[in-house]
């Protein structure tokens, strides 16, 4: 796994993939597959049983595009 830090560029379906995940709404058969495949392989997303969820480096990649916004 190739981890990146919070100031990783991400495309828009990353970005909006990685808001999903953190919301924890939208099932994870609705995400963008390979948005979420990069996300992981980046370690801003684990697989945790059946849904995703955020890595303590997504977490800060997700406030870092919410403040820039």
């Amino acid at each position: 796994m190739a981890l990146m830090n919070a100031a990783t560029p991400l495309s828009t379906s990353e970005k909006q993939t990685l808001r999903y995940v953190a919301e924890g709404e939208v099932h994870p058969r609705e995400l963008d597959w390979l948005a979420l495949q990069r996300l992981k392989q980046i370690g801003f997303v684990q697989d945790h049983s059946a849904w995703p969820r955020m890595t303590a480096e997504g977490r800060r990649a997700l406030q870092q595009l919410l403040a820039t916004a």
